[in-house]
């Protein structure tokens, strides 16, 4: 008998060990099959000629999950309390929560269908990016409004290869609508991105700005047009890079390079 216990308990703790691996993947993210009941015609990608200034949709926050069903607005608020809808709101005080351990995983070979009624009537492709907490501890998201701290890079190949800014921080005057939110494990958070038109098959990767804390994802291939890398001299993107001498990059493009920002 005393010869079998310990053959017992080598089997007992592989099956726990077992158990415990199959927790573990069960809880691994997946990107989700996202269905829309999208009816519109007429439906276009983004042509631009330069650098443009983004406000990347925020779509909402899930539990990990296979599929989501996307209705075209953002996610309803669900009955909070009082204490938690101050949290959201006091976004400025002083928290122990942070962003560290967060992962941003982008979804381009899905296309979302969004009109962007802010900027005009016409409906656009878009596609999903989700900030992803696989994590055994909260974290935190910060937004404004309906938007996220968010822009796009692409690898320019003609330029030993150097990723560059193809979109910059949406110019807004106005200091109030910060929003923070609260990311459990297992939980994650999505928003919308612009998918572009053009001929140039490249690397694309989405930068996103949570407080202090830079999240950039992995590379992934994408569409652009080559003339997105450079900045329109009419643009505040120009005014600003010039009176500060290009100083204004870090905070307009999230820290990201731009295309013969030694110009300025």
């Amino acid at each position: 008998m005393t010869r079998i216990l310990p053959f017992i308990i080598l089997i007992l703790l592989g099956c726990s060990s077992k158990k415990k691996t199959d927790n573990l993947a069960k809880d691994k993210f997946r990107l989700p099959t996202i269905s829309q009941s999208e009816t519109t015609d007429a439906v276009n990608f983004f042509k631009e000629e330069n650098v443009v200034e983004v406000w990347p949709k925020f779509i909402g926050q899930f539990k990990f999950a296979d599929s989501i069903y996307y209705t075209g607005e953002r996610e309803k608020r669900d009955a909070v309390s009082g204490k938690q809808y101050l949290w959201e709101q006091r976004v400025f005080e002083f928290d122990t929560l942070s962003s560290d351990g967060l992962q941003v995983l982008a979804d381009y070979e899905s296309s979302i269908i969004y009109v962007d009624k802010s900027i005009d009537t016409i409906a656009h492709y878009f596609y999903p990016v989700c900030v992803v907490n696989e994590t055994a501890e909260p974290k935190v998201f910060i937004g404004k409004d309906s938007y996220v701290f968010a822009i796009q890079e692409a690898l320019d190949t003609s330029d030993y290869s150097r990723w560059y800014a193809i979109e910059g921080r949406g110019f807004d005057f106005c200091g109030n609508g910060y929003f923070r939110r609260k990311i459990l494990p297992n939980e994650f958070i999505m928003f919308l991105v612009p998918k572009y038109s053009g001929s140039e098959k490249t690397l694309l990767r989405v930068r996103l700005k949570l407080g202090d804390n830079l999240i950039i994802s992995k590379p992934f291939k994408g569409v652009i047009n080559r003339n997105q890398f450079s900045i329109d001299k009419g643009s505040w993107f120009y005014k600003e890079l010039k009176e500060t001498k290009g100083t204004s990059a870090n905070w307009m493009f999230y820290g990201a390079a731009t295309k013969n920002s030694d110009k300025f």
